[in-house]
This record gives C-alpha cells, sequence and structure tokens, in this order.
C-alpha cells in the first residue's frame, strides 16, 4: 500500500474520530474509514480532503531527514493508527474547544496557526494514553515516538482551521445516519452512492369523505418551490430530488427537510466544485462537466465524472509525490556535501594543533549530516569527541576532557543495538579514560567513576583476549585503577577486591607477552591491596601465594 493510501484511511479514520464533536453522533465501534474515504469523492467533496492528504504527505517526507522517520514506517503506522482511531478518538469536548479556539477563519496553513498546535498536541498525547490503556498499540505495534508525530500532524491540521470540517460536515451527517441499523439511510449517502430505490410513494389517507389530503399536499409543493427557488434548483435536480424522496418512507414533514437537506447538499458541492485550483486544464474541465451534471440532477453522470476527476488527481499526486522525492534526494545530497565540506575545515584545523576550531567544525559536520545517514553523523560526532580527547590529554585540560566524555557518551547512543565495531571499543575506552581523569577525589566524583568502570568492562566484552592480550589486559588495568579509586571514596572492601580480580589476570597477561614495566606494576599493585584489605590468594600477586 502506498504512502497516499495509508494516509487516506488514517485522514478519514481522523474525520470520522472527531465526528462527535461536531455533534454528529455515531454507533460505538462503528465506522470505516475506506468507506468515508469513498462517500466523499462519491459525492465530489474529496478536494479539500486531497489538499489535506498533500500536506500531511510533505510533513512525513520531510520528517525523514528532519527525523529519521523512515517512509515506510509511517505508511505502517498510518493504517495501524487509522484502525485506533475507529476505536479510540478525541474527547468531544477537545475537538468542540479547538474549533473554538481558532475561530470559523482560520486556515490550514502551519505558518497561520502556530499558536493552536499546543491542544492538538494535548489531542494526541489523550488519545495515545487511552489506546495504550486498552492495549491497542501493542496490539499494533506501534512506536510511540512516530504515533506522536502522527496523530500531532493529523489533528494539526484538521483542527488548526475549522474549514475542512465545515466542509465535510453534511458527508460525516450523512455518513453517521448511514450507520444506525435499518433501511432508513442516510438521503445524502444514497445520493453520494449513485443508489435510487424506486418504489411508488405510498397513497395518502383519505379523509372522512374519501377526499385525499390536498390542503397538506398544496402546502408541501409551495414550500417545495420555495426551496427551489432559495437554492436555485433546475427543474432537472427537483424532478430527481423528489424522486429519491419519494422511494423513501417518510412523513410529509421529513420529506421537506429532506428536500432541503439534499438541495443544501448540492449548493455547497457546486461551490466546491467551482472553486480555482491550479490542478490543471483537465481536472478543471472534468469539475466543471460534473457541476453541470448535478446541477442537472444527472447524479450517476456526475459520479462517473467525479471518478476521472479522482484519478486525475490521484496521478497528480503521483507526479507530486515524485518531485518532492527528487527535491528531497537533492536536498539529502546538498547536506551530504555541506557537512563533508565542514568536516574538510575542521581536519585543515586540527593539522594546525587548532583543536577549539577543530571539535566546533566536527559539531557542525554532525548537526548538517542528513539524519537519514546516521552514520556519517556518528562519524563526525566521533571525530569531534577524539579531537576535544587528544587537547585533554596533551595539554593536561580537563575541561576539554570533560567535554569529550560527554562527545563520546552522545556519540555510543548512536551506535546500533550490539555494536561491537572498533570504533565502539575505542570510544568507550577513551570515554572512561576521560570520566576517570575528570572525577573528583570525594563523593562527588563517584558517579563518573562507576560509569567509567561501565565502559571498561563494556570494550572488555568486546575485545579479543587471544588475539589482543596486550590490550586487553592494559584495558583490564585501567579498571581495576578505577575500582581502586571508587574504594577510596566509598564501600572499600568491595571494591578494592573487585579491583584485584580485574588485575589478576590483566599481571598473567602482560608476563606472558614479557611487559615487565606494566607486570611489576600490577604485582606491586595487587601487594598494595594484600597488605590493605588482607584478601587471600585473590589479591594476591603469584610471586607471595603460598606454596
Amino acid at each position: 500500500m502506498s504512502l497516499y493510501e495509508s494516509l487516506d484511511r488514517f485522514l478519514a479514520a481522523g474525520l470520522i474520530a472527531c465526528a462527535p464533536g461536531l455533534g454528529c453522533a455515531l454507533p460505538a465501534g462503528a465506522g470505516d474509514a475506506a468507506a468515508f474515504s469513498r462517500l466523499l469523492r462519491g459525492r465530489g467533496e474529496g478536494e479539500e480532503f486531497g489538499r489535506v492528504l498533500d500536506v500531511l504527505a510533505q510533513e512525513i517526507w520531510l520528517a525523514r531527514d528532519r527525523r529519521g522517520f523512515p517512509q515506510e514506517t509511517c505508511e505502517r503506522h498510518a493504517l495501524a493508527l487509522a484502525d485506533v482511531l475507529m476505536r479510540v478518538g478525541p474527547a468531544a469536548e477537545q475537538v468542540a474547544r479547538a474549533i473554538e479556539q481558532t475561530g470559523p477563519g482560520g486556515g490550514h496553513e502551519p505558518a497561520q496557526s502556530m499558536h493552536a498546535r499546543p491542544i492538538h498536541q494535548a489531542i494526541a498525547a489523550d488519545v495515545l494514553a487511552r489506546a495504550r490503556s486498552e492495549r491497542l498499540l501493542a496490539r499494533e505495534l506501534v512506536v510511540e515516538e512516530v504515533a506522536q508525530f502522527l496523530l500531532e500532524q493529523l489533528f494539526f491540521y484538521l483542527l488548526a482551521g475549522p474549514r475542512l470540517l465545515a466542509v465535510l460536515r453534511p458527508a460525516l451527517t450523512a455518513y453517521a445516519a448511514s450507520l444506525i441499523p435499518g433501511d432508513r439511510r442516510s438521503l445524502s449517502l444514497a445520493i453520494a452512492n449513485g443508489v435510487e430505490r424506486r418504489f411508488a410513494p405510498p397513497p395518502p389517507a383519505p379523509d372522512a369523505f374519501g377526499r385525499g389530503p390536498a390542503a397538506p399536499l398544496a402546502d408541501w409543493i409551495a414550500q417545495a418551490a420555495a426551496i427551489a427557488v432559495r437554492y436555485k434548483l433546475s427543474d432537472g435536480a427537483q424532478r430527481r430530488f423528489v424522486s429519491i424522496l419519494a422511494a423513501q418512507n417518510l412523513a410529509p414533514e421529513q420529506r421537506l427537510e429532506r428536500y432541503e437537506e439534499m438541495a443544501r447538499w448540492l449548493e455547497a458541492t457546486l461551490l466546491q466544485l467551482a472553486k480555482p485550483t491550479n490542478q490543471g486544464p483537465q481536472v478543471t474541465r472534468l469539475k466543471a462537466a460534473a457541476a453541470a451534471a448535478l446541477a442537472a440532477g444527472d447524479l450517476e453522470g456526475a459520479f462517473d465524472l467525479l471518478k476521472q476527476v479522482s484519478t486525475a488527481l490521484r496521478e497528480c499526486r503521483r507526479q507530486t509525490e515524485a518531485r518532492l522525492t527528487e527535491e528531497i534526494d537533492a536536498l539529502r545530497q546538498q547536506m551530504t556535501e555541506e557537512a563533508a565540506s565542514t568536516a574538510s575545515l575542521a581536519e585543515l584545523a586540527l593539522a594546525r594543533f587548532d583543536y577549539d576550531a577543530a571539535a566546533e567544525l566536527f559539531g557542525q559536520a554532525a548537526a548538517s549530516a542528513p539524519k537519514s545517514d546516521p552514520a556519517a553523523e556518528l562519524g563526525y560526532l566521533l571525530r569531534q569527541a577524539e579531537t576535544l580527547y587528544r587537547k585533554g590529554g596533551e595539554r593536561d585540560d580537563r575541561a576539554a576532557l570533560a567535554a569529550a566524555a560527554e562527545a563520546y557518551s552522545r556519540a555510543l547512543a548512536m551506535f546500533p543495538r550490539g555494536a561491537r565495531s572498533e570504533s565502539w571499543v575505542r570510544a568507550n575506552i577513551n570515554l572512561a579514560n576521560a570520566l576517570v581523569a575528570t572525577a573528583a577525589a570525594d563523593a562527588a566524583g563517584r558517579p563518573r567513576l562507576e560509569a567509567a568502570v561501565e565502559a571498561y568492562r563494556n570494550a572488555l566484552g568486546a575485545i579479543d583476549r587471544n588475539k589482543a592480550p596486550l590490550r586487553w589486559a592494559l584495558t583490564q588495568l585501567s579498571a581495576g585503577a578505577a575500582l581502586i579509586r571508587l574504594g577510596e571514596i566509598a564501600d572499600r572492601s568491595r571494591h578494592w577486591r573487585a579491583a584485584a580480580a580485574a588485575l589478576m589476570p590483566a599481571l598473567e597477561a602482560f608476563e606472558q607477552q614479557g611487559s615487565t614495566v606494566y607486570a611489576e606494576f600490577a604485582r606491586l599493585t595487587l601487594r598494595q591491596l594484600h597488605d590493605q584489605i588482607g584478601g587471600g590468594p585473590q589479591c594476591s600477586p603469584p610471586a607471595t601465594r603460598t606454596a
């Protein structure tokens, strides 16, 4: 299913969900978004609907780069949320309040209605919370961040200005009536589907003298004629409306009410079809022909013409989608080139040992990279962190090391789950080193030291001791040193025993690799730990163990 088809059902479901706020009562759990969408097009009321559909599609295309949401994910969520909205919609009072706040002249453009966005966010959050409480989200496999975005966009463009709801309210009313059990389906729905049940009207009941009710009939004809004049109904439209009413089992006053309802619908539809658009001469001609057919009472002919309008608009949308996709691809390429150019400047600054400028430029490169290329953004973030780490190490700059730790933390959060690459290992080790170097010697340094130990252990889990024994041993040694510092702050026995457990295998690896300096340092540290806590063989270097 394409993006437009998914959004078509999503937008139709949103309109149905808002119906109670417009006074259109729907039976609980009833409704079919796809059927309502077909109804709108059958009535010739799909233009305003299609305009909002285009805006939603554009928001999703832009979200691919701004938020990193894949289009396929948005398509899947739009379908799932359409089903959710048919079961859990916004509260009627929320919809009414949103329309009241924007007023009757509001538009759908974001620049005109940004002040109303908070209530749309509240409505979206409320719908998600209720769906979550009814376990609809788990059932539909909805990611809440994507769902919140789609619902906010939906209710923003539905309610930021009541134009769409005002135009489609008659269709919602007709659709609501069509869901009432029984054979008394909405007259407007019957017109929209081109259905005309031709049954002879029941004969009028005679009065006491055997005469028909001539006076009520004459009164009905007079009022119907007044309605025809008020709404400028053609003879063909009048005949068709009377024919449809004759097929309904209605009381005279109900027929008059339905007659005026049909007249209002026809007037609104003709006005809608007459609105100037930029959809091209073919669509304009088809809409004009459909309007002429409707005005003449040829509902079937109008229906066929409006189907052609729908086909033409669908093709226009496909062309628009292709054009926007091309533009977004071009934008993505420009962002990629901008990021690469900025990174080149950063490398030049780094070659001149201008660490501050290099770090800032690498940060700009990461911000310029498109969200659709997370690997590029991650690479620039790592280069920024490495630059700050290098500055801190070479110039004994604690502030630079603290900034490096923050940059490494951001970069590590971007790695895919389960990553164990060389860059991931190096980032963990450098993060841990920076945290240890900037940790205070008192209780305030405890969180940084604990985070450092965790980062060392993450790196150790990905280093193969057999392939890189010296690197593994050095990381073990660093973890042990961090644990010793932790023991100096709190829980000495536990942390120092953990430090000894890290140093013992490191000592063995150093001896196997002939790294005598590191081996002697590890042995001396173990001996000191043994003297301090008397921990037995697990804290004793090999040379001091009892035979």
